[in-house]
């Protein structure tokens, strides 16, 4: 690597972009702000649906206005998310309205409807923890639900729809603040990202259809925030937030999504080793550093020892769950049940984290009036075709530059390939590797596509990455027909 691309990518310079965007965004996300609640008034015969997306879409807008809380790029982002998801949401209504979508109107997409709505009237979050995964969401759509039936609408699953686009949205704010701590007030990164969250196909899928993982992802994404401004600015005040969200992590994940009650442990060692992969010298910082493992493994030792057994049934649990129903969906006679699902595990976390990747085989299985649900996966796997070349790229960088493996920057790699093994040896389900998709685009950010040597370069691994699919296709074309 010559030295040119090394002192570019040792100062990391902000840069402003330019306001004609601004305007772009505005016509882009007016019209399918529009297009969407079209599709909602037409979906479900109602007005209703429009005035409850305007009062939630204000209510973001005027939170975002204050100070110290929104900038011009988070405004950006909350504007364009929520008016791409509920346009997503439209299409999803349309498919569960007239077309019978099975996965909205027959499994667990209704299960939490009727659960927020009637199902669980009277019921305490621990009575929810008994007899549903996401009671903690369950919670906040019932109190939701409740507040609208009051003023005088009716509990129409639009409604819990919006608290998704509402979180997908803002999730996108926080992932927008992620990136201004980790690479600076840089307008290519902020537009990137952007464009990332309104091309997504597992966010427009958490956002248009009544499941949790809206408000799972937004919970993942702000623990993730406070970790990244922590280890950027290792300060008192940072420190404390992050011990709050930390202990609020630890008390509510388990409600939010029963196997994710690991996920604040596995942030905290994702942090420590971040610290650990750190060279600074300096005496202050070290005294700091080390401090703060002594307190970490004290404290992860401790939740260890309380959680060894139970995380261990849980997992074991969910791993026996998922494949006795890829079994029972596949009869045995798909190839990715054949050489991933049922594969050892040391075979299933290898192949498995690339099938992650590019699931589902073929692109095109999802293209169907059947379901919304595959038809937004179909779409997400092509999404990644894109974003997957992208951060090999940062990972390439990464190992290029020392200066780019700081803390914040390696915490964000563990947690992607942390997190990507898990799902991987557990379930297998793109829908729960979403949950962690924040801090994968964060990194597909990094590249500098405004320098030609980065556009370059990702040219050429966009080139061999299509390749390799190609020669997928051509294998499983004669696995599957010859």
């Amino acid at each position: 690597m010559n030295q040119a691309t090394l002192d570019h990518y040792t100062t990391l310079p902000a840069r402003q972009g330019k306001t004609c965007s601004i305007s772009a965004n505005w016509i882009a996300s007016s019209f399918l702000l529009s297009l969407g609640s079209l599709l909602n008034i037409f979906a479900y015969s109602s007005l209703e649906p429009l005035v409850i997306a305007i009062l939630f879409y204000s209510f973001g807008a005027f939170f975002l206005n204050v100070p110290r809380i929104g900038g011009m790029y988070e405004r950006k982002m909350f504007r364009m998310v929520f008016s791409v998801c509920w346009f997503m949401a439209g299409i999803a209504a349309i498919y569960a309205n007239y077309l019978n979508d099975p996965f909205q109107n027959t499994s667990d997409a209704i299960s939490f409807f009727n659960l927020a709505t009637e199902g669980a009237r009277g019921l305490t979050l621990g009575d929810l923890k008994g007899i549903s995964q996401g009671a903690g969401v369950i919670v906040i759509w019932r109190f939701v639900y409740d507040f609208f039936s009051r003023i005088g609408f009716e509990k129409v699953r639009y409604i819990g729809i919006l608290v998704n686009v509402f979180s997908v949205a803002l999730s996108g704010v926080i992932a927008i603040k992620i990136v201004k701590h980790t690479f600076g007030a840089d307008t290519p990164r902020f537009n990137r990202l952007i464009l990332f969250f309104s091309l997504s196909g597992l966010f427009w899928l958490f956002a248009s259809i009544h499941v949790r993982d809206a408000v799972v992802l937004l919970g993942v994404t702000s623990l993730v925030y406070f970790w990244v401004r922590y280890l950027e600015k290792p300060q008192l005040i940072n420190f404390v937030l992050l011990f709050f969200a930390t202990a609020i992590g630890f008390a509510l994940f388990g409600a939010l999504r029963t196997q994710f009650v690991f996920v604040p442990l596995a942030m905290l060692m994702a942090g420590l080793a971040a610290y650990l992969f750190h060279t600074t010298t300096k005496r202050s910082r070290m005294v700091g550093r080390y401090t703060f493992i002594l307190l970490g493994v004290v404290i992860a030792g401790f939740l260890y020892s309380t959680l060894h057994d139970s995380l261990f049934r849980m997992v074991q649990g969910a791993y026996g769950g998922y494949l006795e129903a890829a079994t029972l969906q596949s009869s045995g006679d798909s190839l990715g049940y054949r050489f991933i699902t049922a594969a050892p595990w040391p075979l299933r976390l290898v192949f498995g984290s690339a099938y992650l990747f590019v699931f589902p085989i073929p692109f095109w299985s999802g293209f169907q009036l059947e379901s919304v649900y595959h038809l937004f996966k179909s779409f997400n796997v092509l999404f990644f075709y894109a974003v997957t070349p992208l951060f090999a790229l940062a990972l390439l960088r990464i190992c290029q530059v020392k200066t780019l493996r700081r803390p914040s920057v390696m915490f964000l790699l563990f947690l992607v390939i942390g997190f990507t093994l898990s799902i991987a040896g557990t379930s297998l389900e793109t829908r729960h590797f979403g949950t962690f998709q924040v801090s994968l685009l964060v990194l597909a950010t990094l590249p500098d596509l405004t320098a030609r040597r980065d556009r370059m370069a990702y040219k050429k691994l966009l080139f061999v990455f299509l390749a390799m699919m190609g020669f997928v296709y051509l294998v499983w074309f004669c696995l599957k027909f010859i």
